[in-house]
């Protein structure tokens, strides 16, 4: 029976830390897009483009976009817009600010 019990703990505390590693990206994704900031995340890089910031998590990054100046050039045509959204990412893919998505100022 003890055998048993220890088994049964076991699985138990295994299964939960497997939903932890699959729960914690989305919460942070969540929280880096409504909130502005990823709750279980370390800091890693700042960069000076206007406040993004890369994030290190258990297993996963997250590059939170800063605030971006538009710039245009005489004709009219953007340099530069805004990023959408926070990006998430294994530490295995790297993330940069090269290859997220860019949207066009409105």
């Amino acid at each position: 029976m003890k055998y048993l019990k220890r088994i049964k703990k076991r699985t138990v505390i295994i299964g939960a830390i497997v939903v932890l590693l699959f729960a914690l990206p989305v919460i942070d994704y969540n929280a880096g897009k409504y909130l502005g900031r990823p709750i279980f995340c370390v800091p890693v890089v700042r960069y000076t483009d206007g406040g993004s910031v890369k994030y290190l998590g258990l297993g996963y990054t997250i590059l939170q976009e800063g605030g971006f100046k538009v710039v245009r050039m005489e004709d009219g045509t953007p340099v530069m817009g805004n990023y959408v959204g926070p990006v998430l990412s294994h530490w295995l893919l790297p993330v940069t600010i090269q290859n997220v998505r860019w949207q066009p100022p409105k």
